[in-house]
């Protein structure tokens, strides 16, 4: 079973969204629930205006003055595991934080190229390969083509 809510807003070349989720699921004879969500935020510095369907640089790539539309990110998100969860983990940290700050480079209207940093931090630390963490962090570049 799975319940959620979402909400989002849009105003010019600011976005923000967020999102619950609580979900409950049979595991090998337990049940088992997962409680998460986000709140993230964006706006366009170009000033573009930020729609459903994306962002349409006012003055594409490749046109003068060539510079398409660039847009800053953050996000944080949490994860919290039930108790239920730990016989079938290793490790069980009880809450899962992620924190998340990119730029998105709109080409034109076809091509976009994201970039962000993403730590992820552990309320317990995790074993991994005998290696204890309590954090990670990720650099994400994602080449994206819409058609």
């Amino acid at each position: 079973i799975r319940l959620g809510a979402e909400a989002a807003f849009l105003e010019g070349p600011f976005a923000a969204s967020a999102e619950f989720m609580r979900m409950r699921e049979e595991l090998n004879g337990r049940t088992v629930h997962f409680t998460g969500g986000y709140v993230q935020a964006s706006y366009i510095l170009t000033g573009e205006e930020k729609k459903w369907k994306g962002v349409s640089p006012a003055r594409p790539f490749l046109r003068d003055p060539e510079i398409g539309a660039w847009q800053v990110v953050g996000r944080l998100s949490r994860l919290r595991l039930d108790d239920e969860l730990a016989p079938f983990l290793t490790n069980f940290p009880e809450t899962i934080d992620s924190y998340t700050l990119g730029i998105n480079w709109y080409a034109n209207d076809f091509v976009k190229i994201k970039l962000n940093v993403l730590r992820t931090a552990y309320e317990e630390a995790v074993t991994v390969n005998g290696r204890r963490h309590d954090a990670e962090d990720v650099v994400m570049v994602q080449f994206q083509v819409m058609f």
